[in-house]
């Protein structure tokens, strides 16, 4: 199958972390800009000369691409989740339902999961 009910994917994932405390507090991650200031993630975070790519595969995402808030163990150790669905990179990472940032993101095509950051790249001249 290739899409599972968000139900399902939250059972299986809790098993990872099972006497993991269900408080979202203790687990929101706040990302900076180099600059060392908050994101603001109503703009533009890519430039016209920018692409978004999986660093392990280098498969780029469309904008029907959907990776969904769900517990996950490391190298994320988040073990709450909302199950909400949405393309992960129109909001940096930070889901728009919970607000719980993610500091990794899972290809969907290879399945490796490596730092968010890491996605984003220039493109050529």
């Amino acid at each position: 199958m290739l899409f599972e009910r968000t139900e399902d994917i939250i059972a299986k994932t809790r098993s990872i972390v099972p006497s993991a405390p269900r408080d979202h507090s203790r687990h929101l991650i706040t990302a900076f800009t180099p600059d060392g200031n908050l994101p603001d993630p109503g703009r533009d975070l890519l430039s016209a000369n920018a692409r978004i790519r999986c660093p392990a595969c280098n498969w780029e995402p469309d904008k029907r691409s959907l990776w969904f808030c769900v517990p996950m163990g490391p190298p994320e150790n988040f073990a709450n989740g909302c199950g909400h669905g949405w393309h992960t990179f129109d909001t940096r990472g930070q889901c728009p339902n919970c607000k719980h940032q993610w500091r990794h993101t899972t290809c969907l095509r290879c399945h490796v999961t490596s730092p968010h950051d890491d996605w984003y790249v220039a493109s050529g001249p």
